[in-house]
């Protein structure tokens, strides 16, 4: 990396505007480029987007420098971010398969980092090998959208080395969505979606060839631990938690973790359908 690009900043100025989203952190557009403070351990996150542009991987923002006020510099996607409540352009087929693909091919093209020294905002577990580099948070509002299509994810405060199922397990809670009915139709998805269906798509798309009876208890233990942590930082008045709080995201996650005991069995039974299958799906 040469130090032109490190300490990077537009010759003309141009005006700046804050961009919808992000609990911790304020992200400002300024022309062609996205400025925000960067978290702990940003060198292997800036490590991990410049691998992604040397592999060409076509659905990531670039690392552009830091900028005379210490804030990273990344240039602008543009589209829309699926935020919710989630429409038709979020929910539908199209947007379900290029989103598995896109996870999968940022994971293959990852791999070669995880034989390098670097400390990740989020660390490896230590107990389980890491298998790629994981997103942490693969869901509709860290992807930019255009004519209904994700085109590119962002927010990588929490990638780090882990499990291809981890990711796989929160995409299919978030695109599933493998959450309570009432937490889907809250949240914007049609009643007509069939959450199991979806999840065939998911198999097909990603390839079967995975420990995908693994699905379950990663989820589950991500559940688990999003309510032990938000209850945490809430019960610490930590301030950038206060949306958490008023939205009651604790009480969301324990009905998703409900609905997740109640449904296990079937989603089994459509793991096994789609391996036999060959990862072939019957959604339309």
């Amino acid at each position: 990396m040469n130090d032109d690009r490190r300490f990077w900043e537009p010759k003309a100025p141009v005006g700046a505007s804050r961009l919808a989203g992000g609990y911790s952190n304020v992200v400002v557009r300024k022309g062609d480029t996205v400025r925000r403070e960067p978290v702990e351990a940003a060198f292997a996150v800036h490590r991990l987007l410049d691998v992604l542009e040397s592999e060409g991987y076509p659905h990531s923002p670039r690392f552009l420098g830091i900028d005379n006020e210490g804030r990273e510099v990344l240039s602008y996607v543009p589209g829309v971010v699926g935020h919710y409540p989630l429409d038709d352009r979020f929910t539908s087929l199209l947007a379900l398969r290029s989103a598995t693909r896109m996870l999968r091919s940022f994971h293959d093209v990852s791999l070669p980092l995880l034989d390098e020294d670097l400390t990740w905002p989020n660390p490896a577990d230590p107990s389980k090998p890491a298998e790629v580099i994981c997103h942490h948070d693969f869901a509709p509002y860290n992807l930019v959208f255009r004519h209904g299509e994700p085109v590119a994810m962002i927010d990588f405060d929490r990638v780090g080395p882990g499990l291809r199922m981890r990711d796989i397990a929160y995409l299919a809670y978030r695109f599933g969505p493998l959450s309570a009915p009432d937490r889907r139709q809250s949240d914007g998805w049609s009643t007509a979606i069939d959450p199991l269906s979806r999840l065939e798509v998911i198999i097909h798309e990603y390839g079967s060839s995975f420990d995908w009876q693994d699905l379950v208890p990663q989820l589950e233990r991500w559940l688990e631990g999003a309510v032990r942590h938000i209850e945490s930082r809430i019960a610490d008045g930590d301030p950038s938690y206060a949306v958490h709080r008023s939205e009651n995201h604790v009480a969301m996650y324990r009905c998703d973790l409900e609905f997740l005991s109640e449904v296990e069995g079937k989603i089994i039974e459509r793991i096994h359908q789609a391996a036999e299958n060959g990862g072939e799906f019957s959604a339309s």
